[in-house]
């Protein structure tokens, strides 16, 4: 029984510090952005996640000079896949916290507290040009780490039609909280990745 609390315990522990440098950067970001965008006269409310997660993704596809400026700016400790291993570590470890959160609210419920567990829904996608020719390694790690699948769109030919197709899709993964994330006029014939 020792050896199995000890694995257990060693498990734990493993885990907790494949997210900590995806956690950091979102936390470091998060602050940054909090102090450039927050007035005294109005309320603020964004996700550094969100945010975190969709550059990380951008990230991946970025070389050289690119991919150092954004390491520095994004607060990425690490090249290559790391930051992408511990971003899908952060992901795995948030949807377990509010499955988690169910038995919690389950409990509190019996005993007449609050019974509403965490909501949590995390959906990555990208939306890119048909026909572009997008490296292969971005496109597996894209999936691998992020569950982030490409879908083919027509920017050139419609890109309204394709504006319709995202937001109807953020629609959907949100429940409805998120519509017209992409505003008319917001993509063009150049567009190649949402």
């Amino acid at each position: 029984l020792g050896s199995l609390t000890a694995a257990i315990l060693a498990f734990s522990v493993a885990s907790a510090a494949d997210f900590d440098s995806a956690a950091g950067a979102t936390n470091q970001l998060g602050i940054e952005l909090y102090r450039q965008l927050a007035t005294a006269d109005e309320n603020l409310c964004l996700s550094p996640y969100s945010i975190q997660s969709a550059l990380a993704m951008t990230f991946a596809g970025a070389d050289g000079e690119t991919g150092q400026e954004m390491a520095r700016v994004l607060h990425y400790p690490a090249e290559g896949d790391a930051v992408h291993a511990s971003f899908a570590a952060l992901q795995r470890s948030l949807e377990e916290t509010a499955k988690n959160t169910i038995k919690v609210a389950e409990r509190s419920k019996k005993l007449g507290g609050p019974s509403e567990s965490i909501t949590l829904a995390i959906a990555n996608r990208l939306f890119a040009q048909t026909g572009y020719d997008f490296r292969e390694t971005f496109r597996a790690l894209t999936t691998k780490y992020y569950a982030a699948p490409f879908e083919p769109l027509d920017f050139r030919k419609d890109a309204e039609s394709a504006r319709q197709h995202i937001n109807n899709w953020v629609a959907g993964q949100t429940r409805d909280r998120i519509r017209d994330l992409i505003p008319p006029k917001g993509l063009d014939a150049t567009t190649r990745l949402i």
